[in-house]
């Protein structure tokens, strides 16, 4: 099942289409022109320009309509910081957000112990288990997080990537649980995963951001209006301060 992600947290009024409703308009949209184009086509075959021309502009119209659509709701679109804990939803080509995510637990420690002994951080490891949801009403359906890209993003906006090569020594321990993969099925018991960042000792604000999908689902996300990842889109982050948190002292007990 491919999803595509929403801007709002679940429980929120949704005051634009979210969810199923813009792959709905989207594919409406596109249907619509080729269907011009095809009339459009006849029309001129058979010597009935102005016809053709008609449909044209109209199709045109249709085109603009759209994109000033999707321009206008990203415009609108503001940066948002889910308090920690709270649930951040990804929206699928269905009308409900069925798959979540949350931060369960951040810990932060200087230095991890490998096989290869032990890790130094350059600043501070921020070790974030994680929490995913399936709120599907169907218990046999699983819902699937395709690809995840995960990022902290500081106050200043700069970016910081994870730290997959620790996340395998300190993922899978009695702990932890495993490092979050490229493909998560979830079913309807939460889920836990872990995702490592090498961030400076001083960085100011870490929020988590997350986004999925395969390519060609992030090139249609483009398109989609009001969703996180159209063109010009604010994003959706989820704060670290205030889940519960390890020290390294309280790590090296």
């Amino acid at each position: 099942m491919v999803f595509t992600i929403s801007s709002l947290s679940k429980g929120t009024t949704m005051d634009a289409l979210v969810g199923g409703a813009n792959a709905i308009l989207l594919l409406f949209t596109l249907l619509s022109l080729a269907g011009a184009g095809v009339i459009a086509w006849i029309a001129t075959r058979k010597g009935r320009r102005s016809i053709a021309r008609m449909v044209l502009g109209a199709a045109a119209i249709l085109g603009a309509a759209y994109a000033g659509g999707v321009i206008a709701a990203s415009a609108s679109s503001t940066e948002q910081t889910l308090p920690a804990g709270e649930t951040k939803w990804f929206c699928g080509f269905y009308l409900d957000c069925h798959l979540g995510m949350s931060v369960d637990r951040t810990e932060t420690v200087t230095s991890v112990q490998t096989a290869a002994g032990p890790v130094n951080a350059n600043g501070v490891f921020y070790i974030v288990s994680l929490r995913l949801h399936n709120s599907a009403k169907n218990p046999s359906i699983d819902m699937t997080l395709y690809q995840p890209v995960a990022t902290i993003v500081d106050a200043a906006g700069r970016k910081y990537p994870r730290a997959t090569a620790v996340e395998t020594s300190v993922g899978g321990t009695e702990s932890r649980p495993a490092p979050l993969p490229r493909i998560a099925k979830v079913g309807h018991q939460p889920m836990f995963a872990t995702i490592v960042f090498d961030l400076p000792a001083d960085v100011q604000q870490p929020r988590l951001l997350v986004t999925e999908g395969w390519v060609v689902d992030r090139m249609i996300e483009l398109a989609l209006i009001n969703d996180e990842n159209s063109i010009f889109h604010q994003k959706s982050l989820l704060a670290l301060n205030g889940s519960t948190q390890r020290t390294a002292l309280q790590f090296a007990q």
